[in-house]
């Protein structure tokens, strides 16, 4: 009643490119305890150390509407021999299934994760004058310092049923609640001009002592999310399904200024047909909310609300020989509708308002 798993990978490897390299740690214990006949207990780690050295490539030679990329040596980088990026994340899981009969379970969940960014590097700036005369050969070069944090967290909540039998029809259904955190902060500093370098000559990679840094950038936000939904699909005879979903949530985000709520209700509507046993037509529409931007502003200090994702989905799955052989065929259409979209003065610098706009539409 009792199991372990580890999984874990360890990585290194420099690159075709002098002085640019990357090392990564992996790790993955899981644990699973069966605690009676109905209850299972699961908990998970998941941990990544990934820290690898930015590189910048190499230059254009000329202005940036002509094609005169240089190919640079491989022994040649633009960069500080201390440029870095680090990335470590951790999840960690707690997952409890308990088996009320044999159609319902209820299922608890704990996630939680911690992603830390850290980045110090060289970057490129503008092109060198000599005389008024570009010397697309030779630039400045800058340094920038920054680090991001989040934690996250989810809490949920959901009782299932299997296969339940009202009359004539059968159900299959889910009804949850999830409650869900996200704390996080940035920190940038930078150099605007560290030095010059000239690509044809030796470059110095060591970084001087006394950088004159610029104000730090630092922003913060809390976010805490409540959610409700519940969805069941109902087969009526052998040949008809259809599923019907709706999903609830309030969200709130506190930042340094402001603090803004949002609500958004979202439906979920499909149907399936099954002319032959192995063959299933579907469609479905699906409605969803992303509240991440939605405190942003107008230009009359109005919050513009979160934008909104609209999917139709429509096709054909069959299986053959027992499984062995799968056909599908889906078409899909997607709309991002009422996009909230920074605003430009006559100089086309953004004003730092917003505005609704715009219509990201996919099909395939």
């Amino acid at each position: 009643n009792l199991a372990f798993r580890i999984n874990g990978a360890y990585a290194t490897a420099d690159s075709y490119r002098d002085m640019v390299s990357s090392e990564r740690f992996y790790l993955n214990p899981s644990l699973e305890w069966m605690i009676d006949d109905k209850s299972t207990l699961t908990v998970e780690m998941d941990y990544l150390d990934d820290t690898r050295t930015p590189d910048m490539g190499t230059v254009n030679l000329a202005e940036i509407s002509e094609n005169a990329i240089y190919d640079m040596p491989h022994d040649v980088f633009l960069g500080f021999e201390n440029d870095y990026s680090d990335t470590r994340n951790a999840t960690y899981s707690a997952r409890l299934n308990r088996k009320l009969s044999g159609k319902l379970d209820l299922r608890a969940a704990f996630y939680y994760s911690h992603l830390h960014l850290e980045e110090e590097a060289a970057s490129l700036g503008r092109v060198v004058q000599v005389n008024d005369e570009p010397m697309y050969h030779m630039r400045t070069r800058g340094y920038s310092a920054s680090n991001r944090k989040d934690d996250n967290s989810v809490l949920q909540l959901d009782l299932v049923g299997d296969e339940i039998r009202t009359g004539g029809l059968t159900h299959t259904f889910q009804v949850g609640a999830d409650y869900r955190t996200n704390s996080y902060s940035t920190f940038t500093q930078t150099v605007g001009t560290v030095d010059q370098i000239n690509i044809y000559e030796p470059i110095d990679h060591s970084l001087p002592n006394n950088l004159d840094f610029g104000p730090a950038q630092v922003a913060s936000a809390d976010t805490r999310a409540f959610g409700l939904v519940a969805q069941n699909v109902t087969t009526f005879n052998p040949w008809l399904k259809t599923f019907l979903g709706i999903r609830y949530s309030h969200t709130k985000t506190t930042t340094d200024v402001e603090e803004t709520s949002n609500d958004a209700v979202n439906p979920l509507v499909g149907i399936i047909l099954s002319p032959l046993r192995n063959v299933n037509v579907f469609g479905s529409y699906t409605n969803s909310s992303y509240p991440r931007t939605s405190a942003l502003l107008d230009v009359n200090g109005k919050e513009l609300g979160s934008e909104r994702f609209d999917q139709l989905e429509a096709g054909i799955k069959t299986n053959w020989l027992d499984s062995r052989l799968r056909f599908n065929l889906t078409l899909f259409k997607i709309n991002n509708k009422d996009i909230n979209l920074p605003v430009y003065d006559e100089n086309w610098v953004e004003t730092g308002f917003y505005q609704k706009g715009g219509n990201d539409e996919r099909k395939g």
